[in-house]
């Protein structure tokens, strides 16, 4: 009962007996062996799917001492195994082509051989199952046209339990993607697409994979329709035809609002409009184009069907947003209904129906009910801005104003989420040109949508340029900018001089604007010796521009410095000559920005002088028109009088009479003032100095 060979040895002793006497003779042995029966160890039962490979079988026994074989026979060779066979059952490819599954028993009989001796075990059998295949069949379309969705299903109808996961390339699975239908819509950028589906048995595990499932992809037609979108209700005859026209293509019109009055199956067709009880409706056209492919494509596009045209129109005036209300002519203004333009003119002077000429004046005719907005485009110069604007935006930042309507909007320069200091210090840079334009643009516009009601309308609006916050662009009444003479200079030529600029009046100041021209192949500014904190400044082509504006206000004294030039002469200065002068776009303000219109400058002439002082004596210009300056140098403190007489000597007025200090003076002559017409004058200038009188007699010329 062992797994190994038993030997017994059996010993025989003989024994000889004779007359009583028993004698033994040599002892003699051999052996009698017991194999085992043959045994072999119980093999492992397999399960597979359709298709999968078998693992090897290796028949393997506890028996030893001699050599077991085995021998197996197969009841279902259909699983691709043979009938019967010897020794171990190497691996292969099970099979099972139907729709149930196989199982083969494997009866395995071992025979334990020694000595010549077999014995036969008993047998031992095992299974191997076979599952079928999930065989997914894929049906549907194999033509199909682009943009279009279609259904594919698995149609194998084995039972059973299964999942479902399907792949596409060409196109989007629109439904779910794991039943065993699936719905897709094919891509329009391919020609070519397919499916694959995988399935796969719940209860076995087997899953199968269909190859790929090849759908050809066709084109839809893309027709352009061409005609008129904004048409008159009750308009006839609007022809609207396909490009391109494709023989052998089908075409179907519809129309929402209208009617088709010829053409339809053609590629261009005629249409009636009549939606007479509508206030700009919409309605549509659409044609649907077929191919030979059958494949169809639509293309719709909207129809704005107005009113018919009447006598209304709209007329309106466009101003500055100023105290004047100054007109603005020469402006673009579109009149834009439903995003489209319907009509353009620009603004001018007119006469109106009373005779009255009207500027700034715009007007569409024949214009149809409904909601219209305004669209203005501006050409006009931007101005108005000064350092006054710039202290506005600053008060208004910090809370001491509040700025609203178009003046808000015009602060916020840099279009940013709020007006701030940030757009104070731009006005100043553009000012003085260190920048040259604003992120808001130059001009903006109160225009907003309105309803037209089908009846004669005004609408009137206002611009103003972006920056100018105290609405000062296109005044009348603009000061004019005047300085007082501050004395003489005496500069040398070709050498650095300091040149003060003085407050002729005293005032409480917030801001500067300055603009001052100059001679610039006479004189050269080298420097500017600020006396204003944070005043932004820029010297070109003969103009200094300077602005200055700061919360922190500045008492400024009579005669007190306000700016100070480091400057030279390039040439000889003969006669005394103001080196600036600055015009009506120069502006100072209080704390308040209110505008100061009684703040002057004083400005000294200057002359180069290249030798010791003497009496001097002259006038220029002349002959003159309505002024003459008389200069004079005396050497030495005196009384000095000025008598201006006519030709023979009379007197007309004394222009000087008082005690002067030695230097060089400017006495300016007007015509106007002293009521003098064209002719001949005489001036007599008489000095009595301290150690010597001295005089001269001059002539002046008036030609008025």
């Amino acid at each position: 009962n062992g797994s190994v060979p038993v030997t017994a040895t059996i010993v025989v002793t003989p024994t000889f007996t004779n007359e009583g006497v028993s004698c033994n003779g040599a002892d003699s042995s051999f052996t009698i062996t017991v194999n085992p029966t043959g045994e072999v160890n119980q093999p492992q039962s397999q399960v597979l799917c359709n298709g999968s490979t078998t693992t090897d079988v290796n028949f393997e026994t506890t028996n030893t001492g001699g050599t077991t074989t085995y021998a197996w026979t197969n009841n279902q060779t259909s699983i691709g195994l043979a009938a019967n066979g010897t020794g171990n059952i190497l691996s292969f490819t099970a099979i099972n082509n139907g729709s149930v599954p196989v199982t083969a028993t494997i009866v395995v009989t071992p025979t334990f051989t020694n000595e010549g001796v077999s014995c036969t075990g008993p047998d031992s059998s095992f299974t191997i199952r076979v599952e079928p295949s999930a065989n997914p069949i894929i049906n549907g379309d194999t033509v199909v046209c682009c943009n279009v969705s279609k259904t594919y299903c698995d149609v194998d109808n084995t039972t059973g339990s299964y999942s479902y996961q399907w792949t596409i390339s060409g196109g989007i699975i629109e439904s779910v993607a794991n039943t065993n239908c699936v719905t897709v819509k094919w891509n329009c950028n391919c020609t070519i697409g397919w499916l694959r589906l995988t399935k796969t048995n719940l209860n076995t595990g087997c899953a199968t994979t269909t190859g790929y499932y090849n759908v050809i992809i066709n084109p839809l037609p893309t027709p352009t329709i061409n005609g008129n979108t904004t048409v008159y209700t009750n308009a006839t005859g609007e022809l609207y035809y396909v490009t391109p026209s494709i023989p052998g293509h089908l075409y179907s019109w519809s129309i929402i609002g209208g009617s088709i009055t010829s053409g339809q199956g053609n590629d261009s067709v005629y249409v009636s409009w009549d939606w007479a009880a509508c206030q700009d409706c919409q309605g549509s056209i659409s044609v649907s184009e077929t191919a030979p492919t059958g494949c169809t494509g639509t293309t719709t596009i909207n129809i704005i069907q107005l009113p018919a045209p009447g006598a209304y129109k709209l007329t309106g005036q466009l101003s500055y947003d100023n105290t004047n209300n100054t007109p603005l002519n020469g402006v673009t203004i579109e009149l834009i209904k439903n995003g489209n333009v319907v009509g353009t003119t620009t603004t001018a002077t007119v006469v109106n129906q009373f005779g009255n000429s009207v500027s700034g004046y715009y007007e569409f005719n024949n214009i149809a009910y409904g909601n219209y907005s305004i669209n203005v485009s501006s050409v006009k110069p931007w101005g108005g801005v000064t350092a006054t604007d710039a202290l506005l935006i600053k008060l208004h930042s910090v809370g001491l104003i509040t700025l609203a309507d178009l003046p808000l909007v015009a602060a916020n320069v840099n279009s940013a989420s709020g007006v701030n200091a940030t757009d104070a210090l731009l006005v100043q840079l553009r000012i003085v040109g260190l920048v040259n334009q604003f992120a808001a643009g130059d001009w903006k516009f109160n225009n907003v949508p309105f309803t037209f009601s089908a009846v004669d309308s005004t609408y009137n609006f206002k611009g103003i340029c972006v920056g100018d916050i105290n609405k000062s662009y296109n005044t009348t009444n603009l000061k004019q900018a005047i300085s007082t003479n501050d004395g003489i200079v005496d500069i040398q030529q070709n050498k650095s001089f300091t040149y003060t600029i003085k407050a002729n009046t005293s005032a409480k100041l917030g801001a500067m604007t300055l603009f001052m021209n100059y001679d610039q192949n006479s004189f050269e500014i080298e420097n500017v010796n600020n006396t204003l904190d944070g005043m932004k400044y820029k010297i070109e082509n003969g103009q200094i521009a300077l602005a200055w504006a700061d919360l922190n206000s500045r008492n400024i004294a009579s005669g007190e410095i306000l700016i100070s030039l480091q400057m030279r002469a390039r040439k000889a200065i003969m006669h005394p000559t103001q080196i600036f002068n600055y015009d009506v776009s120069s502006e100072f303000a209080d704390p308040n920005a209110v505008v100061l219109d009684n703040f002057d400058l004083k400005m000294s002439d200057v002359q180069t002088v290249n030798q010791e002082k003497g009496f001097d004596v002259q006038n220029y210009p002349n002959p003159a028109k309505e002024i003459t300056n008389i200069v004079y140098t005396i050497p030495e403190q005196g009384k000095v009088k000025i008598i201006i007489t006519n030709i023979l000597g009379q007197p007309i007025r004394t222009i000087v009479d008082e005690e002067q200090s030695e230097g060089t003076y400017k006495v300016i002559v007007s015509a106007s003032d002293l009521n003098l017409f064209s002719g001949v004058y005489m001036y007599q200038i008489e000095v009595n100095g301290i150690t010597t009188n001295y005089s001269k007699l001059g002539k002046i010329v008036f030609e008025r």
